[in-house]
């Protein structure tokens, strides 16, 4: 991204992620939330 945008970037929590730290969510927390999204539906059928 150009340098004249780097001030529209939302720097707050959860982004912002500085190289070197952890994640926000560990593995755990990730597949529980994709486990949920699968139990959601709206009775789309592609």
């Amino acid at each position: 991204m150009p340098p004249a945008y780097w001030g529209n970037i939302n720097q707050q929590s959860p982004f912002g992620l500085q190289p070197g730290q952890a994640p926000r969510l560990s593995a755990q927390q990730v597949q529980d939330i994709v486990a949920f999204f699968g139990t959601l539906t709206d009775g789309f059928k592609p």
